[in-house]
């Protein structure tokens, strides 16, 4: 494997020179360590197929569960009376032993007989699930409600007159 030098082939004087050479060929794809060689330092290039996969950190779900037919899914924090109400609304604790989202965010733990993970501060989380009926009615009063709030920004005032100045045009 040949060793990554000044333009003029001579070893870089500095390793913070060879440093910035890195950062250079790392924008370009090129993955390289700084060795040390006789008279100065060299980059030595990273083969690619030890390099891990790079995830960016927009796409990791570390929450994200395998879905069960028939049921939506979702993590509470355990915090104030968040799993009492979601417990009130329907929801139930998820017991089965099952892999975790991203694997670098640790796996889920069996608390009891509950899966939870720490979801960061001290703080837990717990998976819950509850029945897609019940999840698309809740679903749809939300809707209601949003759709109710629309209705009352295009109606008409009583004495005949439009109560909107200009267009309004809500799409979705």
């Amino acid at each position: 494997m040949e060793l990554i030098k000044t333009k003029d082939g001579k070893p870089f004087e500095s390793e913070q020179a060879a440093n910035l050479r890195m950062g250079v060929l790392r924008k370009e794809g090129v993955e390289t360590q700084v060795v040390e060689i006789e008279g100065g330092y060299a980059l030595k290039p990273i083969e690619s197929q030890k390099r891990k996969k790079r995830v960016p950190l927009g796409s990791r779900d570390r929450l994200k569960y395998p879905q069960r037919k028939g049921y939506v899914r979702r993590v509470f924090n355990d915090d104030e009376d968040r799993i009492q109400r979601a417990l009130d609304a329907g929801y139930e604790f998820v017991t089965d032993k099952l892999p975790g989202g991203d694997p670098r965010a640790g796996t889920p733990t069996q608390v009891g007989s509950k899966v939870m993970k720490e979801v960061g501060g001290g703080m837990k989380g717990y998976l819950m699930e509850i029945p897609e009926e019940y999840y698309q009615e809740d679903q749809k009063a939300k809707q209601d409600k949003i759709d109710a709030l629309e209705a009352q920004m295009k109606r008409e005032k009583t004495d005949g007159v439009s109560g909107l100045y200009g267009k309004v045009s809500l799409g979705r």
